[in-house]
């Protein structure tokens, strides 16, 4: 499945970009959760500098919430799994979030993305991620 998504990606960025678009295309828009026990309604998905991000709405107020931070609901929406896909892919290394290459400080989680093994990937077969 992230093979697809990895397809004509040369290096970190665009396999970011490409798991982004998968989502936005894939994932059904609006749907409700909650966050902090709050109800909210994610109306799009966005690639910011420090990955891709839920954007959630609650009335006049909105929050971009980092997807792998997101709860999604039971049942979850349609193209969920492009979101377990990219949780598939992120690996713990404390206080560092490297999404693209792009380094956030105090974040949980480290996306690395390894461009070879999912250039030779087949349709069938996941890529792999790297620790960093």
């Amino acid at each position: 499945m992230v093979a697809e998504a990895f397809v004509d990606c040369y290096d970190e960025h665009e396999q970011l970009s490409g798991l982004f678009v998968m989502i936005q295309e894939n994932l059904a828009v609006p749907f409700g959760t909650e966050v902090l026990g709050v109800p909210v309604v994610v109306r799009k998905v966005d690639l910011r500098s420090a990955g891709i991000v839920a954007i959630c709405h609650r009335g006049r107020l909105r929050q971009a919430i980092g997807i792998l931070d997101l709860p999604l609901p039971d049942p979850a929406p349609d193209g969920a799994q492009w979101i377990e896909a990219y949780l598939g892919l992120a690996v713990e290394v404390p206080g560092v979030f490297v999404a693209g290459g792009v380094a956030v400080a105090g974040a949980p989680l480290a996306v690395r993305f390894s461009p070879r093994s999912c250039q030779a990937a087949s349709s069938s077969q996941d890529c792999t991620s790297t620790g960093s």
